[in-house]
């Protein structure tokens, strides 16, 4: 049976799948709101974890651009989940730009996909 830790992992990973932004911003498009609030449902479940939003972005833009546009997409789900009364103490931001693709840039559909937290 897996750990405690290994299905809270297994379960926020689940819960921040699919939050979109508006292209070339930080801010989270309303269809993402329900994942948000799973996330929230994660959170409420380990209050005793920390947390860390990761954004990324794809290489439409140059470099500083993209690690500044993945800083603040993470910083706008934090911004979402305190403004739901959780406490920033539990969270840490970190923006890694276009370096780590999960899909192919060369398609509009990749490049969604590499443009998330």
């Amino acid at each position: 049976m897996p750990s405690s830790e290994g299905r809270s992992q297994e379960n926020f990973g689940q819960a921040l799948t699919g939050i979109q932004f508006e292209p070339g911003n930080d801010v989270i498009r309303p269809t993402s709101f329900p994942i948000l609030n799973n996330v929230v449902t994660v959170m409420k479940d380990f209050p005793e974890y920390m947390f860390e939003m990761n954004g990324h972005s794809d290489h439409e833009s140059d470099d500083a651009a993209n690690l500044d546009l993945s800083q603040g997409r993470a910083n706008a789900v934090k911004k979402n989940l305190t403004d739901k009364s959780f406490e920033a103490a539990c969270m840490t931001v970190k923006g890694y730009s276009e370096i780590m693709p999960v899909e192919d840039n060369a398609s509009p559909a990749g490049r969604t996909k590499n443009c998330r937290v």
